[in-house]
């Protein structure tokens, strides 16, 4: 949370829960649903892992954006029941004075929009959500123009209600030029493409990245890279590993 001097401060430890646990249900798990991902929504059961607090940060984004509590004008049912149907708050900037407030905008919006994406294989990668942060704050480094205004003081011009947003739509952000460049991770379809291009080391560091953030197709293929000594040096032991792993958690490749 922040302070009213904008200071973070960490709190609400009861929520808590680590990587892949299970969530905890509270009696006031309605003081969360307003962050909470759709996956969670619709079973509790399914295991909490990065793509459940990459949607969580979309919210939060959101919030600290545009100063306000999402849906706060609905009761949790009726959020849950939004959510669910692949609604989110709608997000509306105010005027804009200059191309710099334009480009900050248009970029907020479109990593929030990624970050709340229906299904979380959709959603921002973790390294390009930083990333992309990353390259806004590098560019606009020297905060002197950006100091904080008092709360409530932004002309956020229909925000003020929650109204339907296709979550598949993003804003055009292909004028945006940014003056640093940093590596990002390819998707693991671009890593399956850059394996039949034989283009390996490339194909290995997607897979290696992606399973490390529970993608059980990249961990089949990173069992696969092990297994054959491709790029990576032979690990039998690792590779049967990431094999069982697949095969026990329903990967139909792996149980054939």
């Amino acid at each position: 949370m922040l302070t009213e001097q904008y200071v973070p401060k960490l709190a609400n430890f009861k929520y808590a829960c680590t990587t892949k646990a299970r969530t905890i249900l509270f009696d006031d798990l309605v003081k969360i649903v307003h962050w909470l991902a759709p996956e969670k929504m619709f079973n509790k059961d399914v295991r909490y892992d990065v793509k459940c607090e990459i949607f969580s940060f979309g919210m939060l984004l959101w919030e600290l954006t545009f100063e306000k509590v999402p849906y706060q004008e609905l009761e949790p049912m009726e959020v849950e029941n939004y959510v669910k149907g692949g609604k989110r708050e709608k997000i509306t900037f105010g005027h804009v004075i200059n191309e710099r407030e334009l480009e900050i905008q248009k970029l907020l919006e479109k990593v929030i929009k990624e970050a709340w994406q229906q299904n979380p294989e959709d959603r921002i990668l973790l390294i390009n959500l930083f990333n992309e942060l990353g390259r806004l704050q590098s560019k606009y480094k020297n905060v002197q123009e950006l100091s904080l205004l008092p709360q409530k003081t932004l002309d956020l011009v229909g925000s003020a209600k929650s109204e339907i947003s296709d979550v598949n739509i993003l804003p055009d952000c292909k004028d945006l030029v940014f003056d640093l460049e940093i590596e990002t991770a390819i998707s693991f379809d671009e890593g399956i493409k850059a394996h039949n291009s034989e283009k390996y080391e490339e194909a290995w560091k997607c897979f290696k990245y992606h399973s490390e953030n529970g993608n059980l197709y990249a961990k089949y293929w990173k069992g696969y890279y092990l297994m054959n000594g491709i790029y990576i040096k032979k690990n039998i032991e690792e590779s049967a590993r990431l094999f069982k792993e697949t095969a026990d958690k329903g990967l139909p490749d792996v149980q054939l």
